[in-house]
């Protein structure tokens, strides 16, 4: 797709609206509230993970040993530009290898809790529990490591902001649609205007098609202790 500034996206999502038409622009107060506007609408965006189109991958190179947590986020331990609302895996890089991944097993809230010895230290981690505190997340690795240690993060890629009104936006196929329908929904209380329903649902159907596309199935796992066959677990196939 061509790629657009912030106020091209303004301009387009009014003249959806009714409330500008043909060669021309909007108002400065307008096109600054309508502004405002859209950065929340990008600021939300990034938090559904279904509107994010790939992720990004943080290095953490010799982190202390020992250390209770880890920090991540603009002034973090681990220093990335906007603090994530979740991780989607976290890896120990092995020592004296600089590619080798060793994949960290997550915690859920519930299981971090129930954990009893949350010091325990050994000379490499197994799980880890990211706590999306603000304004920087907190990254807890179990057991702690009585090694300086270095880790790869993958993190959801979102939405750059905030926009100015010469921003470039560049997003794959379908998001400008998506974002111009939707964002002249968000426009229309605040311009007096009501909502035509072909509008609603051009928005709706283009935010649905960036979710089937951005949906990736999850591979179903089991627990160890449910193991079959000759481990002596429960068999699905003779039970």
């Amino acid at each position: 797709m061509a790629t657009q500034t912030a106020l091209d996206l303004i301009t387009a999502s009014l003249k959806r609206l009714g409330v500008i038409s043909g060669i021309e622009t909007p108002a400065a107060d307008l096109a600054a509230d309508a502004l405002t506007r859209l950065n929340e609408l990008i600021e939300t965006w990034s938090t559904e993970s279904l509107t994010l189109w790939t992720q990004t991958v943080q290095r953490a190179n010799v982190l202390p040993a020992g250390a209770a947590s880890y920090t991540i986020g603009p002034t973090g331990d681990i220093p990335v530009a906007i603090r994530p609302a979740w991780i989607d895996k976290v890896s120990w890089i092995l020592p004296g290898s600089t590619e080798i991944e060793y994949p960290l097993l997550p915690f859920r809230k519930e299981e971090w809790e129930m954990e009893r010895v949350k010091a325990l230290a050994t000379t490499q981690a197994t799980h880890y529990y990211y706590q999306a505190d603000w304004p920087l997340g907190t990254l807890f690795l179990w057991p702690r490591t009585s090694l300086a240690c270095s880790l790869m993060v993958y993190l959801p890629q979102v939405f750059a902001g905030p926009a100015t009104f010469t921003t470039v936006f560049s997003f794959p196929p379908g998001y400008t649609r998506a974002l111009r329908d939707y964002f002249a929904l968000e426009l229309a209380p605040e311009v007096g205007r009501p909502v035509d329903p072909a509008l609603a649902q051009s928005a709706i159907d283009a935010k649905a098609q960036l979710q089937r596309t951005n949906f990736r199935p999850r591979v179903l796992s089991m627990p160890a202790g449910i193991a079959t066959g000759d481990r002596g677990g429960f068999d699905w196939r003779v039970d």
